[in-house]
């Protein structure tokens, strides 16, 4: 009886042990969410037009700027697995023509990551299309062949166009 009894506090002694090794291998790996990724976020002004999580949702939103004021910005920000690339761009394409591009500088330590474009700038290349839908572009050295970001739509443009 007593040999019976050893043997199930060794076994219990081991469960035990692997359970606690498990436990010490797993916690770290919970420490990392499930958004990670590319991420990034375009606004309006102030208004968040599009966030988007890339390894979530590889879709290409659409953004449309008829309601937005020329004097707005549009403020753009990319995150690669939490590092901010250099040498960024953002440009806008019709299908796989450059149209306009801006080059943003590589920010220190402590500063923004957020690209800014003029809202009648893009108003403006919108209009010589007469009326069709912009991509707007996304690359940096940690993301050579780019990303479509969004299609950027204006009513506006659409309409003089007719």
């Amino acid at each position: 009886m007593f040999q019976l009894n050893s043997g199930i506090m060794k076994n219990s002694s081991k469960i035990r042990f692997t359970l606690i090794v498990l436990a010490a291998l797993i916690t770290p790996l919970m420490a990392f969410t499930l958004r990670g990724g590319d991420s990034f976020e375009i606004y309006i002004g102030k208004t968040l037009a599009v966030q988007q999580f890339l390894h979530m949702d590889k879709t290409v939103k659409t953004v449309d700027l008829s309601a937005a004021a020329p004097a707005e910005e549009l403020r753009v920000s990319f995150n690669h697995c939490g590092q901010t690339g250099t040498n960024r761009k953002l440009a806008l394409k019709d299908n796989q023509q450059i149209l306009k591009e801006w080059k943003f500088a590589d920010i220190k330590p402590g500063g923004s990551p957020v690209m800014t474009l003029s809202v009648k700038e893009i108003a403006a290349v919108q209009k010589n299309l007469k009326g069709k839908n912009l991509s707007l572009f996304y690359s940096s050295d940690l993301m050579k062949d780019g990303k479509v970001l969004a299609t950027l739509t204006s009513r506006a443009a659409q309409a003089s166009a007719r």
